[in-house]
């Protein structure tokens, strides 16, 4: 499964089952900084990263906060 914003937007959850089944769950922010939703990615077992919107290949990945 592919999200975008679901961390800002508290929509993460209804990506629940995927996690319970062991399917990943890659998660694209925007606007928030990696300290702010790395930590909660990790908790949730979401594989996150910040791109930009231009969908550019420039990424922040959260591999600092695991």
């Amino acid at each position: 499964m592919v999200s975008e914003e679901c961390i800002q937007y508290k929509e993460c959850s209804y990506f629940s089952e995927f996690l319970r089944l062991n399917k990943p769950v890659f998660v694209a922010e925007y606007k928030l900084a990696p300290a702010k939703f790395c930590i909660e990615a990790k908790a949730s077992r979401l594989s996150a990263i910040k791109k930009r919107p231009a969908l550019n290949a420039v990424r922040e990945d959260c591999s600092a906060y695991y």
